[in-house]
Formats: structure tokens, C-alpha cells, sequence
């Protein structure tokens, strides 16, 4: 009894009884552009996120789905600042700013070592003050006081709820 050789079998080759269309992509340039639809609230919307045809880009979150802005940002704003002056590691914030909030942020450390300014002293953190934008549903500009045993520093921030996570996308030090 002999056994003809059997071909192996390949994953873009179609299977017997099942219709295969091969989809070739050969740059990014052939993915479909994702486009936004109708903002939750506007007519024939239902749900809590703005949503896009497709599965690209950030998703804004309202406020009613995000925990309390004030309460997440005396971790961050006190984070932030420590990385800004160098006496905190960078990376550390990274998943809690925008790229173009990192990039500074990766800047103001630099000039902090460079000036040999890095304090290791704890900062303490006075205040913090949230505000929602009227007409943004995801948008809060906020504020935090913090004591650096040298003098007091505001932080300017805008946080933006995107993907069901609070985000800095602003941040300005004075």
C-alpha cells in the first residue's frame, strides 16, 4: 500500500469549501483614513464616545466615565514636576503625556542637569484646582501649586480623556 506525498499546506492558499480573497497591503498608504462620525448627543448618535468608522486614533472619553480629574492629578501634577526638574525619572510619566508634553518635559530635565538644579528633597504639593471647559464633554484645564523648598512653582495643565484615561495634552510651568 503507498500514500501519495501530500503537499503541505500554506495560509494563502485557499481551503476547500471557503471562498479566500487575498488582502494585500503593501504601505500604510493603502489602510484605509479613518473618519469621525457624529459626536455623542448630535442626532442619531447613541453611546458615551465619539465614535470613528474605524478602529484608528484616539477615542474621547466624557467626563461622567473618567475618574475625578483633582484626584488623579495630585499623583500626576507632583510626577510631572519631579521629571521636569530631574529628580525623577522621565519614563515614568510617559504614559501620562502627550508625546508633545513629553518631549518638553525630556527637555526641562535636561536643562535641570545641565544646571546641576536636581533637588532630591520630597516637593509638597498646596493645591489643586479642576475646571471643565463648557462644551468640551472630555476637556478639564486645571492647575496645582507646588512647594519645591525653594520657592512655589505652578503647573498649568490640560488633561483630555482619551480611551477611557485621563492624558495631559498641555502643560506649562511658571
Amino acid at each position: 500500500m503507498s500514500t501519495a506525498p501530500v503537499a503541505p499546506h500554506h495560509d494563502d492558499e485557499p481551503t476547500r469549501g471557503t471562498p479566500f480573497t487575498p488582502i494585500v497591503v503593501r504601505s500604510l498608504a493603502d489602510l484605509p483614513v479613518p473618519r469621525a462620525t457624529s459626536p455623542v448627543g448630535a442626532p442619531g448618535s447613541t453611546g458615551r464616545r465619539l465614535r470613528l468608522v474605524d478602529d484608528f486614533g484616539p477615542v474621547h472619553t466624557e467626563l461622567s466615565a473618567l475618574p475625578d480629574p483633582a484626584l488623579w492629578l495630585r499623583g500626576v501634577a507632583v510626577a510631572v514636576f519631579e521629571a521636569s526638574t530631574g529628580a525623577r525619572q522621565v519614563t515614568q510619566v510617559m504614559r501620562f503625556c502627550s508625546p508633545e508634553v513629553y518631549d518638553s518635559v525630556v527637555r526641562r530635565s535636561g536643562r535641570a542637569a545641565r544646571r546641576g538644579r536636581i533637588t532630591r528633597r520630597p516637593v509638597r504639593l498646596r493645591s489643586v484646582h479642576a475646571c471643565a471647559l463648557p462644551g468640551h464633554s472630555s476637556v478639564v484645564e486645571a492647575c496645582a501649586v507646588i512647594d519645591d523648598h525653594r520657592r512655589v512653582r505652578v503647573l498649568a495643565l490640560r488633561l483630555e480623556g482619551l480611551d477611557g484615561r485621563w492624558l495631559v495634552t498641555a502643560c506649562e510651568m511658571g
